[in-house]
């Protein structure tokens, strides 16, 4: 008789369960130790996989969304203070503390549609806008670059931007698409530049994206020109109905 067929259907009494947890607190289970046991199993299938467990009821079941939208009372949120005290998500700009569990990972078209759907129409908060900013101000100047860089580089170019792109090609102007994170002025990426020497930049937008994500349409693109003249630059902007072939030449030229 196996040692496992032995135990099947005891259960264990609480002296004896204090007993095995007082000698096995404070061991450290070793490297070779834990390598062997991970190799021991592999290959093998679950004993559980497939079961359904007929004695958890519905009430069990439902229990993770009888938590949701209840708030954490102060003491937990104490502990888990304490507990990640010290943890963060950047190690001098090089490293991460922890794996990232998605890493190469793709997200399906119907994940996609969902978060899309949700997201949509909803503005962020200041509170949220602040807190995004503080966190952002921990991260390294020259990891952040690199960041904005490659977000920016995954990206293609949008519906605008590529009929903003033919007219480009169409009528020879000097300009070229640096939209992917090529140029950047005070971390302000604009989508195209003049490629004959003259300091001219082009913002292609669409007006209801920046009122949702931007606050408000006029106040993005005060920002921008403040921003783009302290360095000598023109900025010019345009929205979905501008993007024609008249009015791109009449203002380019």
């Amino acid at each position: 008789m196996n040692k496992h067929d032995y135990w099947k259907g005891k259960k264990r009494s609480q002296e004896t369960i204090e007993k095995i947890r007082k000698a096995n607190s404070g061991k450290i289970v070793p490297l070779e130790r834990k390598i062997k046991i991970s190799n021991s199993m592999k290959g093998r299938t679950p004993w559980n996989k497939g079961k359904k467990c007929p004695n958890i009821s519905k009430s069990m079941k439902g229990r993770t969304s009888l938590r949701k939208g209840i708030p954490h009372s102060e003491e937990t949120k104490n502990k888990l203070s304490k507990a990640l005290k010290g943890k963060t998500a950047w190690n001098k700009g090089k490293k991460l503390h922890y794996p990232v569990w998605n890493k190469g990972k793709k997200l399906s078209k119907e994940t996609i549609e969902k978060i899309s759907s949700k997201m949509r129409g909803k503005v962020l908060t200041k509170e949220h806008k602040k807190r995004i900013s503080e966190g952002l101000k921990n991260i390294p100047l020259e990891l952040r670059n690199k960041i904005t860089k490659k977000v920016l580089g995954k990206r293609g170019l949008s519906s605008l931007e590529k009929k903003f792109m033919e007219t480009i090609v169409k009528f020879r102007l000097p300009y070229k698409f640096v939209g992917d994170g090529k140029f950047f002025i005070e971390k302000k990426n604009p989508d195209f530049i003049n490629c004959n020497g003259e300091k001219i930049a082009i913002e292609v937008y669409c007006t209801r994206h920046k009122n949702i994500f931007r606050g408000d349409c006029m106040i993005w693109m005060k920002n921008r020109q403040k921003i783009f003249e302290k360095y000598g630059w023109k900025i010019e902007f345009f929205n979905e109905w501008q993007i024609n072939d008249n009015e791109i030449i009449k203002r380019l030229g």
